[in-house]
């Protein structure tokens, strides 16, 4: 389950709902049925093995095939995700968080309040925004995101690689009960999944 969290209140995250269209085929053209093979009017096809099967005992060929059928394991956030988190505080310095980013090379932070409650987070890019605007801003909470994408200790990763993908997000902080961040998950915790577990894969 994912949960949009806006002014310190949840709310479910609605699934898209998306429709596969199949292309229509056209232009095909009938093929000519060719007789057998007479070496002075056609040229031999000459089709390259696969090097991985080249030199491969038949018997482990078929094992190998059986194997690269098995289903991915099962991953969750609480295996994956990067814990704890580094937070600020809605009313921190923007100052302060640029140096954090060029310091840590973070790519995301969640902000809080002062009940540590998650209230919307910022990216470098809006970092980079704020430097560039003509009308100086001094406040995270003036530049922050107030809408965040989460998930809980439960979410399965591929569910979460997707949703990340349709919402466009960089990032999915996790959160408990209480609506604190306990744990963020980022592409580059995704790919460290895919190197960590061996099988994984993010396609279902």
């Amino acid at each position: 389950m994912f949960f949009w969290v806006q002014n310190g209140l949840s709310s479910p995250r609605t699934p898209t709902v998306t429709t596969m269209t199949v292309p229509k085929i056209t232009g095909i053209k009938e093929t000519r049925h060719l007789d057998a093979f007479d070496p002075e009017r056609d040229s031999p096809i000459v089709s390259e093995p696969s090097p991985r099967h080249l030199f491969q005992n038949p018997k482990t060929a078929y094992a190998d095939e059986e194997h690269s059928q098995n289903e991915s394991p099962l991953l969750f956030a609480s295996q994956v995700m990067s814990s704890p988190v580094f937070t600020l505080q809605e009313d921190s310095l923007i100052e302060e968080a640029k140096s954090y980013f060029l310091e840590k090379r973070f790519r995301h932070i969640p902000i809080t309040n002062e009940r540590r409650k998650l209230v919307g987070i910022i990216s470098d890019r809006d970092i980079l925004r704020s430097i560039a605007d003509s009308k100086p801003k001094h406040l995270i909470s003036e530049i922050m995101a107030e809408r965040v994408l989460t998930g809980s200790l439960q979410t399965e990763i591929r569910f979460a690689a997707k949703v990340m993908l349709d919402e466009r997000v960089g990032c999915l902080p996790i959160i408990d009960s209480d609506a604190e961040t306990i744990g963020i998950i980022t592409r580059t915790d995704l790919i460290r999944a895919i190197v960590k577990f061996p099988g994984f894969t993010l396609l279902a």
